[in-house]
């Protein structure tokens, strides 16, 4: 199966309440975009993201996991921007992960 999510604006992300009770609080009851998130440390295969816009999350704008090192022609996560992440201070544009699966991500993603 292949999953394309393109030219989406996604703001004013608020918290959901919950996650905690089965476990997953934090990131993804604070996050916009969350990318195999919750199925970590399985691969991410066939998902392409591309030319989004993520503004007003609390956490984080997008969490996904990392392309190989080098590799300027992928197009699985690519022109996507986030603004204004509040965060308290700590918020991210992006939280970016290796996958699990390749084991060069360990020295390089």
């Amino acid at each position: 199966m292949s999953i394309s999510f393109n030219n989406n604006f996604i703001g004013h992300v608020i918290p959901r309440t919950g996650f905690t009770s089965i476990g997953m609080g934090g990131l993804d009851e604070h996050g916009a975009v969350l990318l195999c998130s919750l199925t970590y440390p399985q691969p991410c295969a066939s998902l392409r993201v591309t030319n989004n816009i993520v503004a007003g999350a609390i956490f984080v704008g997008f969490a996904t996991g990392g392309s190989d090192c080098g590799d300027n022609a992928q197009m699985n996560f690519r022109n996507n921007v986030a603004h204004s992440i509040a965060g308290g201070g700590n918020g991210a544009g992006a939280t970016v992960w290796p996958d699990p699966s390749k084991p060069a991500h360990k020295e390089c993603f």
